[in-house]
């Protein structure tokens, strides 16, 4: 009974051990697909940066080619192209002009940080799911270990008593040389402790 108890033991150690290796791998599939979706979320972040980036060169381009024309045309007009309403015209075409592309560097900017961000936080959960599964093949192991140290414990408790049973069911034999008939004229000693005559 004893060496079927340990062979249970085992065999639930085997496969403790085994259910927290896969609880481990299982961790760590989520950590690398946290990382994936991160970096497939980075590109798109990186891709509207670049989106915006792009829309603000167009817009100075834009402002270069606006307020040229202006000035073109004013001077064509023999106005003085930097004065005026002319003038004044330019400025407006700036400012607005400005603030656009004020706006597509904000957005750059923002999407820029939002890659930071993406990126930190699935480092972050990655790097959580990595110590669950680290801590679950441990537990598992601990849990293993732990089984199979009580199966032996008490496959040796019970392999005792089992000896100690059966060294007190075995009579102990007698010491070599007692027994026997010896008889000096006076006393006779019998086979056995205790046996002594005394002669007539």
């Amino acid at each position: 009974m004893a060496e079927l108890a340990v062979a249970a033991a085992v065999v639930s150690a085997i496969g403790t051990m085994k259910q927290g290796s896969a609880q481990k791998a299982m961790y760590d599939a989520q950590a690398a697909q946290t990382m994936v979706q991160a970096r497939s979320n980075v590109i798109k972040s990186r891709a509207e940066a670049l989106k915006y980036k792009q829309e603000g060169v167009r817009t100075l381009d834009k402002i270069r080619k606006t307020i040229a024309t202006v000035g073109a045309r004013g001077a064509a007009g023999s106005i003085d192209p930097f004065s005026g309403s002319t003038g004044k015209l330019q400025v407006n075409i700036f400012d607005r002009g400005f603030l656009d592309f004020s706006v597509n560097k904000d957005n750059t900017n923002l999407a820029r940080e939002n890659m930071t961000m993406i990126q930190k936080s699935a480092e972050y959960q990655a790097g959580i799911y990595r110590a669950a599964g680290k801590q679950a093949k441990q537990s598992a192991m601990f849990s293993a270990v732990t089984s199979l140290a009580m199966a032996g414990a008490t496959y040796g408790m019970g392999f005792g008593a089992d000896a100690t049973a059966a060294t007190a069911a075995t009579p102990a034999a007698a010491p070599a040389g007692v027994g026997g008939v010896f008889s000096n004229g006076n006393m006779t000693w019998g086979t056995g402790y205790g046996n002594l005559t005394t002669g007539a």
